[in-house]
């Protein structure tokens, strides 16, 4: 699935208003998992994408005993 969105950024690629049309615009998918992007483009591995994908659960997992 893909839910593709155009953001603004400044020359350091950091966020900017959406009333803020100066710097470079991007295309981001918001479906897609910063983790999924990297393992996408083989800049992390599989182990790497595992351990990571399971920080996740760790953290949500505390989240629902909290409430």
């Amino acid at each position: 699935m893909r839910e593709l969105v155009e953001r603004t950024i400044d020359s350091e690629g950091v966020p900017q208003p959406a009333a803020m049309r100066r710097g470079r615009t991007v295309t981001v998918n918001l479906a897609e998992s910063p983790l999924g992007w990297l393992r996408s483009r083989a800049l992390i591995d599989v182990r790497q994408f595992e351990a990571g994908s399971g920080c996740g659960r760790i953290t949500n997992a505390r989240r629902s005993r909290r409430a």
